[in-house]
């Protein structure tokens, strides 16, 4: 937080601390001299910044705390009228609040700012899974074989993703049946091992491919990957 008003830093980071359970670490920087060696030594979140310093302005200071981290900013200024605010967006502001405010809000604001951050530096979920000649496409539940489709049925297809993805691991047929069908097993989890085998023809998966579901009676199923085997099917 870059901020002259020694009243105002104090009561922004009081309340932003305790809004985020004590969280939320938060420095404070009086000046740009001050903020330029803070930024320098560790890295930030969030920037909140004044425009009106002691030693210069805050819109010029923008480019280099861009050089320095990718933290959105959030302007807090007493520069109150349209093109103040239009003139902190584009120079490079993500959001924009104008003296006098209620801690509260700001603070809304800034932990919102934050959790769009978090999300944002979370990598995308994968959408398809490879091993050797098998995609999964798991978007449209789609199993592919060297980029033909194999035509597996709904329950085929979730009972392959399924293994697939604890590849190496004996997966039983209580736990298959109970993912697949999302029912409690019963006594009777032959359709398991008939839904296997179909998909295993679809596959054209044997003992002599690089892909294989072996069966341990009674124990279960376990998918592998030989990336050793010749792989022409």
């Amino acid at each position: 937080m870059i901020e002259d008003d020694e009243n105002v830093l104090t009561t922004n980071v009081r309340v932003l601390t305790r809004a985020s359970g004590g969280v939320l670490c938060c420095y404070k920087a009086r000046t740009l001299a001050e903020a330029r060696d803070a930024i320098a030594k560790l890295g930030y979140d969030l920037i909140i910044l004044d425009i009106m310093l002691p030693d210069g302005s805050g819109l010029d200071f923008i480019p280099e705390i861009h050089a320095a981290t990718n933290a959105p900013i959030l302007i807090l200024s007493a520069r109150n009228t349209p093109s103040d605010i239009i003139e902190g967006i584009t120079r490079g502001g993500d959001n924009y609040i104008t003296k006098p405010y209620e801690p509260e809000a700001m603070t809304a604001i800034a932990l919102a700012m934050l959790r769009r951050e978090e999300k944002r530096a979370k990598p995308e979920p994968a959408k398809t899974i490879t091993r050797g000649p098998l995609t999964l496409d798991i978007v449209a539940s789609r199993a592919n074989i060297n980029g033909t489709d194999s035509g597996l049925k709904p329950k085929e297809y979730a009972l392959l993703s399924t293994l697939v993805q604890n590849e190496g691991r004996l997966v039983s047929a209580k736990e298959l049946y109970e993912t697949v069908w999302n029912l409690p097993v019963n006594d009777d989890v032959r359709t398991v091992w008939s839904h296997i085998s179909k998909l295993k023809k679809k596959l054209l998966i044997t003992d002599f491919t690089p892909l294989t579901i072996t069966v341990e009676r009674g124990n279960g199923y376990c998918f592998e990957y030989n990336e050793t085997m010749d792989l022409k099917f």
